[in-house]
């Protein structure tokens, strides 16, 4: 597989999702979900970074994709880049009008990316069909 295309596969992925949670943390009015609201918004970190940190997994592994199960290393560099965004996104919000930034957010993040390294770690089995590709 090319650079070009590796980078576009593997890499390419991640800082589109990235960009998306960046400019979605841009937004000065965010969507009312009246009783819902705290639930919805709050949940949407949930899902958020633990998908971040998936696709970052995803990108690291590529690099080593011979390996099974994939080194720990690779999770937790994952993981740390992940909390490392999150920090970042809370300090970018606290620039923007009507945002704030919160360590509570930065938590909920948090647990997001370790719910799914869980995930990772313990059920090799439900990510081994994306792992696979990577190695080919």
């Amino acid at each position: 597989m090319t650079r070009t295309r590796v980078f576009l596969t593997y890499w390419f992925p991640p800082l589109v999702w990235m960009s998306l949670i960046f400019y979605l943390s841009s937004r000065s009015g965010l969507p009312d979900f009246q009783s819902f609201d705290l639930a919805m918004k709050k949940g949407a970190h949930l899902a958020a970074y633990g998908f971040l940190y998936f696709l970052l997994f995803r990108a690291f592994h590529s690099t080593r994709p011979s390996a099974n199960p994939p080194p720990s290393r690779l999770c937790l560099l994952a993981a740390f880049v992940a909390v490392l965004y999150a920090v970042s996104d809370e300090i970018h919000q606290s620039f923007v009008p009507l945002r704030n930034a919160t360590a509570r957010d930065v938590l909920i993040d948090s647990l997001g990316i370790f719910l799914m390294y869980l995930l990772v770690k313990t059920k090799p089995s439900l990510f081994a069909r994306v792992l696979r590709r990577s190695a080919e």
